[in-house]
């Protein structure tokens, strides 16, 4: 999913004009909204980057904001990306996952493209532990960024007084922070709770 963004500041306010470039390969729940664009690209399985590239160019936009997760692109495709729009536009990438990875059968690492990498403006990360592999992996430390997952913080309280309050019966209570995706085992906890 590749997007970006023009900041504007005018008195005091602030108003954001943005494109969303979404994928192929998806079933649309309603139409789409004006800012999203044609879809140019298909996931890291299916396709490359280069249609996406062409969109980017034409767009006046001067940043580019990608939220990167491994099953979006190729990571030679993602270098493709960079490589080709580092010098006219500022790129911010934000990694939800940043730890080797198995796609399809194939381990890949980031450290694989990080001359690439180290052309864009800034790459954000959720924790130290992940600036800190990226510094390892030869990441320019002014390029990265710390940005924390946003989340609520609760007092701690007895479960049976929260089960009461929700009108909860069960026994079995299972959250989860993000999306429900396979390999954090949401459904083997619920079978083993049945």
């Amino acid at each position: 999913i590749a997007e970006y963004t023009r900041f504007q500041c005018e008195a005091m306010a602030y108003t954001t004009e943005f494109s969303i470039y979404p994928n192929y390969g998806v079933t649309l729940l309603r139409a789409d909204e004006r800012y999203v664009q044609p879809r140019t690209w298909h996931s890291a399985f299916q396709g490359d980057t280069k249609d996406l590239i062409q969109a980017l160019k034409r767009g006046k936009e001067p940043i580019i904001h990608i939220q990167f997760n491994f099953g979006f692109f190729r990571l030679d495709c993602l270098a493709d990306l960079i490589d080709a729009l580092y010098k006219e536009k500022k790129i911010i990438i934000t990694f939800h996952k940043i730890a080797d990875s198995d796609v399809g059968g194939k381990m890949v690492s980031l450290s694989s493209i990080r001359a690439s990498l180290n052309q864009c403006f800034r790459l954000v990360v959720h924790q130290k532990d992940d600036f800190n592999r990226m510094l390892q992996m030869g990441i320019d430390a002014e390029r990265l960024q710390i940005i924390p997952l946003g989340q609520i913080t609760y007092e701690p309280r007895e479960q049976s007084d929260v089960c009461e309050e929700l009108g909860l019966k069960r026994s079995l209570i299972l959250g989860s922070y993000g999306f429900l995706l396979p390999h954090k085992g949401i459904l083997e906890n619920l079978k083993a709770g049945i």
